[in-house]
């Protein structure tokens, strides 16, 4: 039997399917994926294998939008992170 357990977020998630890449300085853009996002983070694939820091850009959007990330719990390649700020998009 599968145990159930309560919901911890405290903001709504949405699914979704957002293109986006990780936009480390001196280094290629890295795609990923944005499969589902809340106010306060979001949960990523990677679509290439390579270590990140546990602080990076995440590049998304036209016009161009970047949110700094903490990595919060990773699966493989996917990857659970936690927004610290947005710029850009105005």
């Amino acid at each position: 039997m599968q145990k159930i357990y309560p919901e911890r977020r405290q903001s709504v998630r949405c699914e979704t399917r957002i293109q986006a890449w990780i936009a480390l300085p001196g280094r290629p853009r890295r795609q990923c994926v944005i499969w589902n996002c809340t106010r306060r983070g979001a949960l990523i694939e990677i679509i290439d294998d390579g270590l990140l820091p546990f602080r990076f850009p995440l590049a998304m959007g036209k016009p161009e939008q970047i949110v700094i990330c903490e990595a919060r719990h990773q699966d493989r390649n996917l990857l659970g992170v936690q927004f610290k700020y947005v710029s850009g998009g105005d």
